[in-house]
């Protein structure tokens, strides 16, 4: 199921989660507010919050024909709406036992189709793939041991959230489905063009100071002029002007969003192949992306002249190749001395406090990392627009829930975020920097909710100097911050921060429940 509707039924069961979870690790099943078997009927929609990971949230429509009982996976939140019977709070909870006695079925036919087709669905995220199953009733039934009974009803919207692949028409496919869940494959026939460009607001010509970062050089558009969707996995760009290599101190590739791709890398030979094929900038059929190339100047970038282009339609890999008028090429930037102008911004983790390393699931608030910034220029105020933390404890993204940037200096919130995505939790201040005047320093925490986890652990750190962005307020020039780590015995080690020590580990524990009666409560023999 995808993040989005594991969240949205996290957050309408919330008050029944939290109950059923404390209760079922401290161990006293007899006050699970679980649902048994008898009592699931026709057409309810079931969930299993004792199952491993994210399939905890993981919603299932259930279909009983006679002693048959089967289940069926919400795709996403369209589909689920897309049902106007059916309501998040009715959501039930079962047991694990309970929900594999249900057999998941992957075969449908939709409503109001004359034609009464059968389709074989394979849910892959928000979406998923459908097979027309296109082989005889004879095939289908006694050949491949299909069971009809399997077979939902669903609507328009919920086969619409599938994409079409090629049709099933073998038994052999009929089985691998039914065994495995496997459809096949087809490479769909691509009609339009994708085309690369300069962006309209490609940076004009102007000067860059030595020891600045994240300077927009390039900015391209990728336009998706055909019907299925593009995964950029890589560029190549090749510096320019009157420069050397080691002037550079790092290029890096941003989408539209400023969210980075790949790593930051240096140059040889005046080119830098910057790939993300596991993190890959995806433009939707008919949509348009733009994609900016930035980068960190070293301490002797202080004169000459600087620009980046993509050569040629061969230094961008994607998964429809891209045309375009080429070499695409950026501004020429004049570069001068900025060490006596810009500022500077360090990070130094803090030590969270012993009394509250080990906490029970249900606590809120919890801190889980404690960081100091500093500008340590004094030369100029320094604005934080974004930082990006890593958990590097082993809990699941689903563990934590509205985590927060809190500043421990006036107690307030700076910005919250639901989860963490693949461990990773960034928090965008850029609509409200955070400054820092010359020379000063604030603490700053990052706070969660702990919804689940028994015997894991959480430590949130930095891992390095790029997940942190910041900007001189003089200059406008970025500032590449520089990361340290502190431990308990006052030693200053390599970034990143808190790794290689447990002063900001948090482990989690199952937590007790205590059911005792009321000082009010009434005494003596009832009835008499």
């Amino acid at each position: 199921m995808s993040k989005k509707l594991r969240m949205k039924c996290k957050r309408a069961i919330a008050g029944i989660v939290m109950i059923t979870t404390i209760v079922w690790l401290s161990g006293v099943m007899a006050l699970v507010p679980v649902v048994s078997a008898a009592t699931i009927v026709d057409g309810d929609v079931v969930r299993n919050p004792s199952a491993a990971g994210m399939a905890q949230f993981d919603v299932y429509i259930a279909k009983l024909v006679g002693t048959k009982k089967f289940k069926r996976l919400v795709l996403n939140p369209q589909v689920f709406a897309s049902y106007g019977h059916l309501e998040w709070e009715n959501v039930k909870l079962v047991t694990t036992a309970e929900m594999d006695s249900l057999t998941t079925s992957g075969l449908v036919r939709v409503d109001g189709d004359a034609a009464q087709k059968v389709y074989a669905l394979a849910p892959s995220g928000d979406t998923g793939a459908k097979s027309w199953v296109n082989v005889t009733a004879t095939q289908f039934v006694t050949e491949a041991a299909a069971d009809p009974d399997s077979i939902y009803t669903i609507n328009s919207v919920d086969v619409g959230n599938y994409t079409a692949v090629a049709d099933v028409t073998t038994v052999a496919q009929v089985t691998t489905f039914l065994t495995a869940g496997t459809l096949p494959s087809v490479t769909p026939v691509v009609t339009g063009t994708f085309t690369a460009a300069l962006a309209s607001d490609n940076p004009a010509a102007g000067t860059l100071a030595s020891g600045s970062a994240y300077n927009t050089m390039l900015k391209v558009l990728f336009t998706n002029g055909t019907n299925v969707d593009v995964n950029v996995t890589g560029i190549t760009v090749t510096r320019t002007g009157f420069s050397v290599d080691t002037n550079v101190a790092g290029v890096l590739v941003k989408d539209s969003v400023g969210a980075r791709h790949g790593n930051v890398l240096t140059l040889s030979e005046a080119k830098a192949a910057l790939s993300f094929a596991s993190d890959p900038i995806k433009v939707g059929a008919g949509k348009t992306e733009t994609v900016s190339i930035q980068v960190n100047l070293g301490s002797t970038a202080t004169s000459g002249t600087i620009g980046f282009k993509i050569n040629a339609v061969a230094d961008i890999t994607a998964s429809t190749a891209a045309t375009g008028t080429f070499p695409l090429v950026s501004s020429t930037f004049s570069l001068v001395d900025g060490s006596n102008t810009l500022g500077g911004v360090s990070v130094q983790s803090q030590t969270i406090s012993t009394s509250v390393r080990a906490v029970d699931i249900g606590v809120t608030g919890q801190e889980i990392g404690k960081f100091k910034f500093s500008e340590t220029s004094s030369r100029e105020a320094v604005n934080i627009k974004k930082v990006r933390f890593y958990n590097n404890g082993n809990t699941t993204d689903a563990d934590l829930a509205n985590i927060e940037l809190y500043n421990t200096n006036i107690g307030t919130s700076l910005a919250k975020v639901d989860s963490t995505t693949n461990k990773y939790v960034t928090f965008d201040l850029s609509a409200s920097p955070l400054k820092f005047d010359k020379g000063t320093n604030k603490t700053l925490s990052v706070r969660a909710d702990v919804v689940n986890g028994s015997t894991r652990t959480a430590q949130f750190i930095i891992q390095n100097d790029y997940d942190i962005e910041a900007t001189g307020v003089d200059t406008a020039s970025g500032v590449l911050a520089t990361v340290v780590a502190y431990s308990d015995d006052g030693d200053v080690t390599t970034f990143p921060v808190g790794s290689t020590t447990n002063f900001n580990t948090i482990s989690i524990t199952a937590g007790s429940l205590t059911v005792s009666k009321d000082s009010s409560s009434p005494s003596g023999d009832i009835g008499q």
